[in-house]
């Protein structure tokens, strides 16, 4: 009797050792190996394999959260320290034709030639920042044709809604008169040209800006047309461009 009590006991303390949780210096562990102090790890024996090397790399890395050591895709590691970099423009025609009815209004880039990070909406037009960083930011926009004379009429990058660059300058047309010439064989008349566009089409402008988690980059166009404006929708002559330099 004595002897089958004794072996209950020490089947239930062997029992209890194996599935309890075990402090190291903590009388209150919370995990099943809890070590409040240092940790030493002697003779990591490397993986030579190089087939088993590379599925390890790419299955995951032992990191640390909130003091507990917790397994996470590689390839997650890479991604939250890979640095922005975004171009975008213009699906076609349809989304690069801007009607100017207010002082600013916003330009409706629509596609992406690439974004690293996938930060940029294209459907709010909208750039939001997921790291902390400095940023290197350009647009441009090109006329598809020929703008009428305005008192103002240009580009801006805005953080957050405020304008924190803008290109911006008058469009200037010219009467232009060709006098009679007389080339012997045929006279030709005097010509007068209206309206001819003498200010270059493009706008554009760049920046550097701090950036924190959460903030937003969108673009405008600047003008007191009051009339549509159609862009070239090339991704050569109208683009924005959003790179993190560190």
């Amino acid at each position: 009797m004595f002897v089958k009590l004794k072996f209950k006991i020490i089947f239930f303390l062997i029992t209890c050792s194996v599935t309890a949780q075990v402090g190291i210096d903590t009388p209150n562990p919370t995990a099943t190996l809890d070590v409040n102090g240092n940790l030493r790890v002697r003779d990591i024996v490397e993986e030579t394999n190089v087939a088993v090397k590379t599925l390890v790399a790419q299955d995951s890395v032992l990191v640390t959260s909130n003091e507990i050591i917790k397994s996470i895709p590689s390839k997650d590691i890479i991604e939250s320290v890979l640095l922005t970099a975004v171009k975008g423009g213009f699906v076609n025609s349809t989304s690069s034709s801007i009607n100017l009815a207010t002082t600013y209004t916003d330009i409706p880039f629509d596609s992406e030639s690439f974004d690293l990070n996938s930060e940029y909406d294209t459907t709010t037009h909208t750039f939001t920042a997921k790291q902390n960083g400095i940023y290197q930011i350009n647009v441009q926009v090109n006329a598809a044709a020929s703008i009428s004379a305005s008192t103002n009429y240009g580009v801006c990058i805005l953080k957050n809604g405020t304008i924190v660059a803008q290109e911006n300058f008058s469009n200037v047309t010219v009467n232009v008169v060709f006098p009679e010439m007389d080339l012997i064989v045929v006279t030709i008349p005097e010509t007068l040209l209206l309206n001819l566009p003498v200010t270059p089409p493009a706008r554009k402008t760049e920046t550097l800006v701090q950036l924190n988690v959460g903030d937003t980059i969108t673009f405008q166009m600047f003008s007191d047309l009051g009339a549509t404006v159609n862009l070239s929708d090339n991704i050569i002559d109208s683009y924005f461009t959003i790179v993190q330099i560190r």
